[in-house]
């Protein structure tokens, strides 16, 4: 017998019937969250029947495990002094300060899109946000929901990054402005399938 849950569930998820060869399987959306996950589960034998497997008591069992989860293979990027880059410093009591991590795709167009911009104007674009260690929500807000008002709803599977306004030597990329056409052009030198411009000005870039 094989038995579903997610953790959507408004109750705990009860499996009844034989225990031989009984598979639980419990799901949740991964790329939504990573970290720990602490599964607790209670082992209640019927009238008259004991638990045979790891407790041999008449009574209610509780067991805990810690399942680790997360998007494998995100790499750090950090900014060498050489490098076509910069990162925007981040501020004091940030939520996510290791927030610079990525898949090598996104990685490697990182670096084509600041070597092509620089090669222009002699300058560096700034990187504000990529994503966490293990991916999963980026919460801003310190709230822990996931809506279109999160700002970095989208940055939870390593293949987004965003880069300033500015650049490293103060002038404005601002993407709704003319001036931008530099960092227009950089992009064209990847194969990124999603941009959009922010309100204050900054770029959204996502990879495959």
């Amino acid at each position: 017998m094989q038995f579903s849950g997610t953790d959507t569930d408004p109750a705990p998820l009860v499996v009844r019937g034989q225990t031989q060869n009984t598979e639980v399987k419990v799901t949740h959306p991964l790329s939504r969250v990573a970290g720990k996950i602490m599964v607790e589960s209670t082992l209640i034998s019927p009238p008259r029947w004991f638990c045979a497997a790891r407790c041999f008591t008449l009574n209610p069992w509780k067991d805990k495990d810690t399942i680790d989860v997360g998007i494998r293979g995100l790499v750090a990027l950090f900014a060498a002094p050489g490098d076509d880059f910069v990162f925007k410093p981040r501020p004091a009591g940030d939520t996510h300060p290791q927030a610079n991590y990525g898949t090598e795709r996104l990685i490697d167009g990182i670096r084509v899109i600041a070597a092509a911009y620089r090669e222009q104007t002699d300058r560096k674009p700034r990187i504000t946000d990529m994503n966490l260690p293990k991916g999963g929500m980026f919460d801003l807000h310190n709230g822990w929901f996931v809506d279109g008002n999160n700002g970095h709803v989208s940055h939870h599977t390593g293949n987004d990054v965003d880069f300033s306004a500015l650049d490293d030597g103060g002038q404005s990329i601002n993407c709704f402005l003319q001036s931008t056409n530099e960092m227009k052009d950089a992009f064209k030198q990847t194969k990124s399938t999603f941009k959009q411009c922010y309100k204050k000005g900054h770029y959204h870039i996502r990879f495959p």
